[in-house]
């Protein structure tokens, strides 16, 4: 597959309590990062600019609304580019 750029809303969840005595993910504001978008069995990745905001657990949403997690970030200090791993959400958060 040939991979193609994207730009994400990238969101950090924040756990809050949901009245029931557990806690619940929310998504505070987001904000647009960009990555070269690319699926390989058997982990979905994107490439991105080193100095992007992005960290693990952050949630980033395409303009379709699909949420993937950022599961590991790989990054070779002083190189441009970050190779970001990231997860399809099955159960997406509403922001």
């Amino acid at each position: 597959m040939t991979p193609f750029a994207f730009s994400f809303a990238r969101y950090r969840t924040a756990k809050t309590p949901d009245g029931i005595g557990g806690f619940t993910e929310t998504l505070g504001t987001p904000l647009t990062v960009f990555g070269v978008f690319s699926e390989h069995e058997p982990k979905t990745s994107l490439t991105m600019d080193s100095q992007e905001d992005v960290q693990v657990e952050d949630i980033l949403q395409t303009d379709d609304g699909a949420q993937y997690r950022v599961r590991e970030i790989q990054l070779t200090p002083g190189a441009r580019w970050m190779k970001v791993n990231i997860e399809r959400m099955e159960r997406p958060i509403h922001p």
